[in-house]
Parts: structure tokens; C-alpha cells; sequence
């Protein structure tokens, strides 16, 4: 009579941990599948772009910049503008960061990238010196 107790008590047990394990598995898989259909889907409006850039808030930019799975192939050009803006502000980072260590080499390499970002700019070159204050690069 015990060792059918114990059988049984063991079989529900084993029940229990194959349904948990299974609705552990299922949460995990829903998990990911919403993570990758979140950051498939997650794409900056150029108006909000724009509106970074007004409010100098640059990180924010620089994030949506990275954040945005096609920003490389984009052909609206005002959002191509907006990148550059993004990435001007990186290598200012990069530029004052090396500037001031006395590491002019880098400093140089930086400052380069810089000024084809600036050509990219387009109409939104004017937002260049807000980025330069912004990063007080002289």
C-alpha cells in the first residue's frame, strides 16, 4: 500500500514539473518573440529626429541612430541629414575625449570624421555649432 502512495505522489510530482517546465519554456519563447518584434518594428519618425536635434538632446538622437535597424540604407534625405547630425556628435565625443589627453593623432582622426559629417548635414548644417556648444568644442 505505501509504494503505491509513494508511485503515485512521485507521478503527480513529475506532472507538476513537466507542466511548469513547459509554461517556463512557453514565457521564454514569448519573450524573445516580442523583444525581436519590438526592435524589427522600431523605427524613429524623421519629425521626431528633428525634434531631438532642436532640443539638443543628442544622446537621444545618437540612440535612435543606433537603435534604427535600416538607418543605413534610408532614403529619405532629411533623416540622412538627422544621422549626420548623430553621428557629428559621436565623433565630437570621440574628438574632445582625445583632444584633451594631448592625443592629437586620434584627435586629428576624429576631427576628420567631423567635417564629413558636416558636409552631410544638408539644410541642417546650422545645427552644427548648437552641437559644438553643446560639447564646448572650440
Amino acid at each position: 500500500m505505501k509504494n503505491k502512495k509513494g508511485s503515485v505522489s512521485m507521478t503527480v510530482t513529475g506532472v507538476i514539473i513537466v507542466i511548469l517546465s513547459a509554461v517556463l519554456v512557453i514565457s521564454i519563447l514569448a519573450g524573445i518573440v516580442s523583444l525581436v518584434s519590438r526592435n524589427a518594428t522600431k523605427r524613429s519618425s524623421t519629425d521626431d529626429l528633428l525634434r531631438y536635434i532642436a532640443d539638443e538632446n543628442y544622446d537621444t538622437l545618437l540612440h535612435a541612430y543606433y537603435d534604427d535597424n535600416d538607418n543605413i540604407n534610408e532614403t529619405d534625405e532629411r533623416k540622412n541629414e538627422c544621422w549626420a547630425i548623430a553621428r557629428y556628435y559621436q565623433y565630437g565625443i570621440e574628438y574632445k575625449a582625445f583632444y584633451k589627453s594631448n592625443n592629437s593623432e586620434k584627435a586629428a582622426f576624429y576631427k576628420e570624421k567631423m567635417d564629413k559629417e558636416e558636409a552631410m548635414m544638408g539644410e541642417l548644417k546650422s545645427y552644427k555649432a548648437s552641437v559644438d556648444d553643446f560639447l564646448a568644442i572650440e
